[in-house]
This record gives structure tokens, sequence and C-alpha cells, in this order.
């Protein structure tokens, strides 16, 4: 997960896929996103839609030698709300919240290439294993 975003600043476009049930693809639109150095890291700024419904957020992405921190909110998924998710190593990193019985997870992982960005989240059910959430695929 500690990956730097230097030499992916400016301006992306692409798609991003959405999942509300394993397997089951709910949705597939267009995304615009920004990436901008911060403090620390770098603010991923972005706005598209899910099916019908507009669809905007950030995610302030930040590493140090042994972990890596994700400050999320997105009008769609989080409801506007801050979620921090906190990778060790190389791991995702990753959050945990409980509807009142046992915790599920999400995690995000950024994934910068030479002319493309990857972006994916996972919905991790209680006692099971990460199902694919969102997956975002972006170029200059």
């Amino acid at each position: 997960m500690r990956r730097t975003l230097d030499g992916h600043l400016g301006d992306w476009v692409g798609t991003w896929s959405t999942w509300l049930q394993p397997d089951v693809l709910y949705d597939v639109s267009s995304l615009e996103l920004s990436v901008v150095e911060q403090d620390d890291g770098w603010m991923l700024s972005y706005e598209g839609h899910i099916a019908s419904d507009h669809a905007a957020g950030s995610m302030h992405y930040r590493f140090d030698v042994s972990s890596s921190r994700i400050t999320w909110i997105d009008s769609w998924h989080t409801d506007g709300q801050k979620s921090e998710l906190i990778g060790i190593g190389d791991d995702p990193a990753f959050y945990a919240y409980t509807d009142g019985s046992d915790p599920w997870g999400w995690t995000i992982d950024v994934e910068p290439r030479e002319d493309r960005l990857l972006i994916t989240h996972s919905n991790i059910p209680p006692g099971g294993r990460p199902t694919r959430a969102v997956s975002a695929r972006l170029r200059r």
C-alpha cells in the first residue's frame, strides 16, 4: 500500500464499477478524479455518478515507513461522513464498523501504474472474505 503518487498528480478520467452484493455488478459510470500533493500525502478528489445518483468525495492518502492512512468522505458511500482507514505494512488501508453485531470491514487500495491509476474498495462481511465493492480505472 505504501506507494507514492508523485508521478500521478493532475487530472484523471475513467470509469468506476460498483457492486452492492458479491459478484453482482450494480453500475458502471464515468468518473473524474484529481490528485494534488497535500501536506503529508495526496488529496484525491472525485466526482461522477452511480446509476442516476450524483456522487462526489475525497480521499486524503498518506503513509510513512510502516503504515498508510486514508481519510475518506463520499456523498454516496459514506453519506458525507468521514471514515479513517489504516493499513499496516503493505496491507490495504482498513476500516472496521459494526451495525450492532459482528464488525464489518472495508479496504481501499490505491495502485498507481505508469499511465493509469487503479483504486479498489472491498467490503468484508463478518467472518467472510473480501468482496469487490468499487473498482475505479483511470487514465490521463
